[in-house]
């Protein structure tokens, strides 16, 4: 906030928070194939296990290898209001970020992890835990606890995958310090469903985060390579 001088150790704190969520549950799954989810979703079993659902989810949430797009994000919290962009470039092994405006507690690491939810599954051990209602509509939910010698991020979390769209539509994660929960939704671009709007709770430190998605790009393969 212009004008304003926001104290020193609530700064490193708030980067401290920021920087812990990142490799976590505390972030999301970018894409998806342009073939129905109805269709996706009929060849799960009529019970389906943990793996049947995964596995349905990453056949949605797939894009090309090499793609881009930009975030357009609003930071609120008792301290002021930020708005900042960043430009995003996947490309196979590594992310690159390049931010413009953004708060001193905000970095490019957690802006990364927040647009790539896969990398972060690796981290927990999963369980299926059956079906709930989630804004009148039917999800598949499955906990995670975070692996034993990993001592940095998330302890644990709730995932919520539409039953329908099998696309993760909240995300619920615990840490020492408190909890994070995003929710999100999708739009299509081209052939692929992506990621549209994030807005994040950050608790007990009052901090949200509304993020929109925009100017998408892909690089497609050649045949056959």
């Amino acid at each position: 906030m212009p004008g304003k001088t926001v104290p020193f150790f609530t700064v490193v704190t708030l980067a401290a928070v920021f920087t812990a969520a990142c490799g976590a549950l505390f972030t999301a799954v970018l894409a998806a194939p342009s073939a129905a989810a109805g269709a996706v979703l009929s060849v799960l079993p009529a019970e389906p296990q943990l793996a049947d659902i995964l596995a349905g989810m990453r056949e949605i949430l797939k894009t090309p290898e090499t793609m881009g797009f930009r975030q357009e994000v609003e930071a609120r919290s008792w301290l002021g209001r930020w708005h900042f962009t960043s430009e995003v470039r996947k490309e196979p092994g590594r992310v690159e970020v390049e931010m413009e405006g953004a708060p001193s507690f905000v970095n490019k690491d957690f802006m990364a992890d927040l647009a790539d939810f896969e990398k972060a599954l690796a981290r927990f051990d999963l369980k299926y835990t059956g079906e709930r209602i989630l804004d009148g509509r039917s999800c598949f939910v499955i906990e995670g606890q975070r692996r034993s010698g990993l001592y940095s991020g998330a302890t644990a979390g709730l995932i919520w995958i539409d039953k329908e769209t099998l696309t993760i539509t909240r995300i619920e994660a615990r840490y020492n310090w408190g909890r994070v929960v995003v929710e999100q939704k999708y739009m299509n671009s081209g052939p692929y469903k992506v990621l549209n709007r994030q807005e994040a709770v950050i608790s007990p430190l009052g901090v949200r985060l509304e993020v929109e998605y925009r100017n998408y790009w892909f690089e497609e393969q050649p045949f056959g390579s």
